[in-house]
């Protein structure tokens, strides 16, 4: 499976090789940082192939100096 990556304007970042596991982290990060719904197909939209493809899915990483 390809790995996907999607991330938020506040730097929250997922990344998975699983539809159903990007959907279901991102939906819950829109609904408990920014009161937001989203649907499966906006999640998916908003996908993109991850270039690092890693191998194991990373959530709630945020991008930035460590």
């Amino acid at each position: 499976m390809v790995w996907k990556i999607v991330k938020c304007d506040c730097g929250f970042l997922v990344r998975s090789d699983n539809d159903d596991r990007l959907v279901a982290e991102l939906q819950q990060h829109a609904r408990e940082h920014h009161q937001m719904t989203l649907s499966r197909e906006q999640v998916l939209a908003m996908a993109q192939p991850d270039p690092g493809s890693a191998t194991s899915s990373t959530r709630g990483a945020k991008e930035g100096p460590a």
